[in-house]
């Protein structure tokens, strides 16, 4: 292989330059391990997945997944209960806004009732579509 082609392939694998400071930043947050706000890519300790539910950083939390996080919903209750809920638990958003973590929009409810709650709010939702296209047909 020519000089010239081992040079730019090389080249190729190296990635993103980062500056000094910055490479300096998170060497230093990878060899300390810091945790928090103290780490560079610390982002407040609050993820929203993408079905829209709030999880919050915990790193105590015995339920807590395998990320260090655990969903705002159920912390919310278990406060206003003042004991961890069990997994049997489920927590039902009234409103159906599932960021709206308010004590006053959420319900403590077994898994069998959220099931029918939940098929019900989409049966709904149809019949609520079914119903507008209808209007617009008439119209």
């Amino acid at each position: 292989m020519k000089k010239e082609s081992k040079e730019k392939l090389s080249k190729a694998h190296l990635g993103k330059k980062l500056s000094k400071e910055h490479r300096d930043k998170v060497v230093k947050s990878l060899k300390y391990g810091i945790k928090g706000k103290g780490n560079n890519n610390w982002k407040g300790g609050k993820y929203i997945n993408p079905s829209g539910y709030v999880y919050l950083k915990s790193y105590n939390h015995p339920n807590k997944m395998s990320n260090g996080y655990f969903s705002e919903h159920r912390l919310v209750m278990e406060k206003k209960l003042g004991r961890y809920l069990g997994k049997f638990e489920h927590i039902h958003h009234i409103n159906g806004i599932k960021d709206d973590n308010r004590i006053e929009n959420l319900e403590l409810i077994n898994a069998q009732t959220h099931n029918l709650i939940t098929m019900m709010e989409i049966r709904i939702k149809e019949l609520e579509k079914e119903n507008e296209i209808l209007r617009e047909k008439r119209v």
